[in-house]
């Protein structure tokens, strides 16, 4: 559920509805600080998205000690808030047209939540969307942006004073807005005891995760096989084959790097097995939002993102892109250059060169010791 520049005139009709609306209604009464005993969240955005949202998250319990908070989002949020107490995940499901089951699961989890009488309701997305949502599933307050056009539907819209850096300065402007503390919090995935105990004694490698949900963000074969060329047999590389990933790239993998682990399973056993990387070469993805929220140092590989504004959250991540691309940042629809994904041309080659650097250090320090 993103909005990109396809819907830009759309979103400024809305906005332009909204605040006619807003400025020729009564205005609202500000409601007072109550206990709050149900919150909901709604964010059907994409895995990394929900991952950074876990810091957030970890402030609200903080708040609201006592408060149950429910998450209306896609059905990996499971996974994600898994570990997290007093943390309830409502899958929504989304549709590329009108698929009645999907629509029907939806309202049915809409009519549930509208039962539960939710004291707060949350969107850090500002996306009229979600705030409909939020607004159907007949919240007491419901608090968000006005970025596209969702002003009237909500009882107190946050201000926004400049543009944001980062995706997370949004998490904590409305944070601010709230009076929750995010001091020192980061996002987290929290794996079980059992989880922990079942890769312990798994030797820790290198990993290679170049799978995206958008097809420009991922690597193309010729970079991937020219990064899996830099490291010796003795090196442990897995590569992680993703479910957006071509079954002909993973056989040539497979084939020409026969020493190469090919990785797969569903997403939570991804993320116990991203705990076990050194180092993780990644497209921008979600598995890089998780790979760092688990404190991996992650190599994230530019192209087509605006990686300084959704780069993942860690002491331990490096972007390594190509400079002087005139069509980079893009709206990763449709590959606009004369050389499809001129963006990654030779990323390979500056990725080789910055894990000898990685690798070399690190055996210097174990040398040292």
């Amino acid at each position: 559920m993103y909005f990109n520049s396809r819907y830009g005139v759309i979103i400024k009709l809305l906005k332009g509805f909204s605040d006619l609306i807003i400025a020729i209604s009564p205005k609202k009464k500000s409601q007072k600080e109550k206990e709050v005993k149900e919150i909901l969240i709604v964010d059907t955005h994409l895995i990394g998205d929900l991952v950074m949202s876990t810091a957030f998250i970890q402030a609200l319990i903080l708040k609201y000690p006592l408060a149950q908070i429910h998450i209306v989002a896609r059905s990996y949020a499971l996974d994600v808030f898994l570990g997290y107490e007093r943390v309830k995940i409502h899958p929504f499901f989304i549709s590329n047209g009108f698929e009645f089951s999907k629509w029907l699961k939806n309202l049915k989890t809409i009519r549930r939540i509208r039962k539960m009488n939710i004291d707060l309701g949350i969107n850090a997305r500002g996306d009229i969307r979600e705030i409909a949502i939020a607004k159907l599933s007949k919240v007491q307050r419901l608090v968000s942006f006005d970025f596209t056009g969702g002003g009237f539907l909500l009882d107190d819209v946050v201000a926004v004073d400049s543009k944001f850096k980062h995706l997370f300065d949004k998490y904590k402007v409305i944070g601010q807005y709230l009076g929750l503390d995010l001091t020192g919090l980061k996002p987290e995935i929290r794996l079980t005891e059992a989880e922990i105990e079942s890769v312990s004694r798994v030797e820790s490698y290198i990993g290679v995760h170049i799978d995206a949900s958008n097809v420009l963000r991922q690597l193309p074969k010729a970079e991937i096989f020219q990064i899996l060329q830099t490291f010796q047999k003795t090196e442990k590389v897995v590569f992680f084959a993703g479910p957006n990933l071509l079954l002909g790239n993973i056989n040539d993998i497979k084939l020409t790097f026969p020493w190469v682990e090919i990785w797969k399973g569903n997403l939570r056993e991804m993320m116990v097995h991203l705990s076990r990387c050194r180092i993780l070469i990644s497209a921008d993805s979600g598995q890089a939002h998780i790979a760092a929220s688990l404190n991996v140092t992650v190599l994230i590989l530019g192209g087509p993102s605006k990686l300084n504004f959704t780069k993942p959250l860690g002491g331990k991540v490096e972007l390594i892109s190509l400079e002087n691309i005139i069509c980079s940042p893009c709206d990763q629809i449709e590959c606009k250059n004369s050389v499809h994904q001129f963006c990654f041309q030779g990323i390979g080659i500056i990725v080789n060169q910055r894990l000898n650097q990685l690798i070399g250090e690190a055996s210097v320090s174990r040398d040292v010791e």
